[in-house]
């Protein structure tokens, strides 16, 4: 490993020791070597790892156990000691070429052009990868974030951009990367997503946040923090999702059906995104 990383990777775990060590091991196996990994353990108890077999910089940092996600990425970031951070779930793995990739854009124009990068995502499903709908590449600004999540965790932002932001929102319990790119845009500019497909997000792994009721309660939490910004549908996308946590089938329909005769209220395109969201099995667990 390079003496003088150029990008810190922060993994947050908790309590999932196969998967961060598979994590672990893809940020070994990068053809660019200039990174290092700030590891966030927010497990019941600390990881038993052998970390100096893996041949990967790395700085280790235990939490006491269960303060969060956002919690932990916040630890990581003020722990990063190079200018560019990046963020990886532990059950998440990275393709061969990510740092490759992400140092393309630290060393080209549009890092000076852009606030951050974001990347494509390659959905793992058992044996299955496969692109997530509506990933694509392009330009987006703070209301195309208004209207989807443009991208997750897979970005790529300079230390200061965050700090400035103010890092993870760690009161909120899901959604909190989506939250807290509308924070860095919100005084303006524009980010850029690149089509790398070289993060791998595992949509199977054991409590996984997005298929868990916990992120619908983030989407209340973004309607607060930012629906003074919103347009009246905009508005009305987020009141809808974050009407239907805990909702079970007959709930459900309720909602839609309201969403059908009330347009003006719960225009068509949310029941539209609501079916979009199903369909990417989040209410898994909860109907």
């Amino acid at each position: 490993m390079e003496k003088h990383p150029l990008i810190s990777v922060v993994l947050t775990t908790c309590d999932r020791p196969s998967l961060c060590e598979r994590a672990l091991r893809s940020c070994a196996a990068q053809t660019d070597r200039r990174f290092e990994v700030i590891l966030i353990d927010d497990g019941t108890i600390p990881l038993d790892i052998d970390f100096s077999c893996l041949g990967v910089e790395l700085i280790y940092h235990y939490t006491g156990g269960k303060k969060g996600a956002p919690f932990g990425r916040n630890v990581g970031s003020r722990l990063a000691t190079t200018a560019w951070i990046t963020f990886l779930d532990d059950d998440d793995f990275l393709g061969v070429d990510r740092i490759k990739n992400l140092i393309g854009f630290m060393q080209g124009d549009d890092s000076a052009t852009y606030k951050f990068l974001g990347t494509t995502t390659v959905k793992v499903e058992g044996d299955s990868h496969s692109r997530f709908k509506g990933d694509v590449p392009g330009i987006f600004g703070l209301h195309d974030f208004f209207e989807q999540c443009i991208v997750g965790i897979s970005c790529l932002i300079r230390k200061d951009l965050l700090v400035e932001a103010g890092g993870f929102d760690e009161e909120m319990t899901g959604s909190q990367d989506w939250e807290l790119w509308m924070r860095v845009l919100k005084h303006g500019g524009k980010m850029i997503k690149w089509d790398t497909l070289d993060y791998f997000a595992t949509l199977d792994s054991p409590n996984r946040i997005t298929s868990s009721i916990k992120r619908a309660t983030g989407f209340r939490k973004i309607l607060e923090k930012h629906g003074a910004c919103m347009s009246p549908t905009q508005r009305n996308y987020f009141l809808c999702l974050s009407r239907l946590a805990g909702l079970n089938r007959v709930g459900l329909f309720e909602v839609l059906l309201e969403c059908y005769r009330h347009r003006t209220i719960m225009p068509l395109k949310v029941a539209l995104k609501i079916e979009f969201i199903m369909s990417r099995n989040f209410f898994r667990g909860v109907l």
